[in-house]
């Protein structure tokens, strides 16, 4: 294969000609801004719906509807990070070009189109070009930033929104560290303490999609990441950059787990000692100091004390002997600094709720509160308030056995904020309003969250308007003659099991 033209064989000598006969190409231009897996929607009314479009070994293509359903279109949104509102053969006009997909089959549990069983092709019949409808989403500003995979709402992966779409980004020690400062400024948090860390191979996970075209070269002293100038590019997720803000200086002898796959109940032992974040040795550790840990953090049993983490965080304590019964590791006798492998641990719950379940905290009276879902780790999390509605608020009343007029919500300062510590476990939650419980409505439960703490729901629910013994039937379009059996039970309405 020849890469210039003069390389290629010539006849010789000249020949008289006229101009109708000159020779034209058209040459596809590879756009290095996209990634193969990258997905827009092309000829909607709105950015969040079109025609769906895939970006594959340089060119874009469209996609077949054969086999395609509600579980592609959900991926589809998800990917673009948006709740889903429907799918739809064709209704954007007809592409151009290659068809690149053939046939799709999600699950719906994917995060990326390429994830699902495909049949790639090459046809170019676009009458069954297909075509998603996500719903609109929060409406970011180009330039907004967020922290992404962190175990606290304050730390994570750096993404920045340019050009309508979220992406990652890289720096490295010569430039991050300013970078981190700006970072922190732009989200909030006081800079005054300035930051706690910043890492530049992935730290908290590897994104997905897209990388912004640039590593950020600041100064530390602009109000907004956008103002820093482009340096260059990376085109790998194992360099995406990662910052971790102070929100307040944490508690002295504060704990926490770290873990890359984000599970909240294992990870890499870390400890605040002394104004900075460290590790604690193997030296001398025993299941006594575990049992501690656990109990610190909320929980009540353990899993493991493997040390299979890597980390460059320094050790801050070493040669730890609790008896078992300190509520906080800071409490048993420990010598500062040391050497030895970091812990790293697991805890859980003797009795771990199940996903999916829901409940009401800190209210005044049980038909108030927090609410909260347990999530796929079997942890209670907090439920975000983006995109919530009355209907959502009806339905999550009704997984109570509440009245089934609508609740009202208010934000977490009703209820008491929570500590940072503890999970996000849903958010963009969409119901019709006729749904029976919260299971069967659609949200996002992710290891990562664009809400804080300061988004968390509380809802307050009519009180109860039965008498114990009445029955009820609730059907899905209203119906009093057939539906969900419902019985009064202790003031409040719920479903009926055969079997108790």
């Amino acid at each position: 294969m020849e890469y210039n033209l003069t390389d290629c064989e010539t006849g010789t000598g000249t020949r008289q000609s006229s101009h109708d006969e000159d020779v034209g190409v058209k040459c596809n231009t590879i756009d290095e801004n996209y990634r193969n897996g990258d997905i827009r929607l092309v000829g909607g009314p709105h950015n969040w719906e079109g025609r769906v479009e895939i970006f594959w070994n340089g060119t874009w293509g469209t996609i077949s509807d054969v086999d395609w359903g509600m579980s592609e279109a959900q991926v589809v949104c998800k990917q673009l990070e948006l709740p889903l509102e429907g799918s739809v053969p064709s209704p954007y006009g007809q592409g151009s070009g290659v068809i690149r997909i053939t046939s799709v089959n999600c699950s719906g549990s994917e995060n990326n189109v390429i994830r699902c069983s495909l049949s790639m092709g090459s046809s170019s019949n676009h009458q069954n070009d297909v075509g998603v409808k996500c719903g609109k989403g929060a409406d970011y500003k180009h330039g907004d930033i967020r922290l992404v995979g962190g175990f606290y709402s304050w730390e994570g992966r750096v993404e920045i929104y340019l050009d309508g779409v979220w992406g990652t980004i890289t720096a490295n020690s010569a430039d991050g560290e300013d970078g981190a400062h700006v970072v922190c400024r732009q989200l909030g948090y006081d800079t005054h303490y300035g930051f706690d860390r910043n890492y530049y191979e992935a730290h908290f996970g590897e994104g997905v999609g897209t990388i912004h075209p640039y590593r950020l070269g600041c100064s530390g002293t602009e109000y907004r990441l956008v103002h820093c100038y482009i340096v260059s590019r990376s085109w790998y997720h194992n360099k995406d950059w990662s910052v971790s803000c102070l929100n307040d200086v944490p508690e002295e002898g504060e704990v926490k787990l770290f873990d890359r796959r984000n599970n909240y109940n294992r990870g890499l032992l870390q400890v605040w000692l002394n104004g900075r974040w460290g590790v604690v040795s193997d030296t001398a550790w025993t299941i006594e100091d575990t049992n501690t840990v656990c109990r610190q953090l909320g929980r009540n049993g353990i899993t493991s004390t493997d040390s299979d983490y890597s980390t460059d965080l320094p050790v801050v304590m070493s040669n730890v002997m609790c008896v078992g019964t300190e509520s906080r590791l800071i409490d048993c006798p420990y010598t500062t600094g040391g050497s030895g492998s970091p812990v790293s641990l697991g805890c859980t719950y003797f009795a771990p709720c199940a996903h999916g379940d829901v409940r009401l905290t800190n209210g005044q009276s049980e038909n108030e509160g927090r609410l909260e879902i347990c999530n796929s780790f079997s942890v209670w999390g907090t439920v975000c308030n983006k995109h919530w509605t009355q209907a959502v608020s009806k339905v999550a009343c009704h997984s109570f056995g509440y009245g089934y007029e609508e609740g009202s919500y208010h934000t977490y300062s009703t209820f008491n904020r929570i500590p940072a510590t503890f999970a996000i476990a849903a958010d963009y939650v969409r119901c019709s309003g006729s749904e029976n419980s919260l299971r069967e409505c659609t949200y996002f439960s992710h290891s990562f969250s664009e809400c804080s703490h300061n988004d968390d729901i509380g809802i307050i629910c009519p009180p109860a308007n039965c008498e114990d013994r009445d029955i009820k039937l609730r059907g899905t379009a209203g119906s009093e003659k057939e539906g969900l059996v419902l019985v009064c039970i202790n003031k409040k309405m719920g479903s009926y099991l055969p079997d108790q």
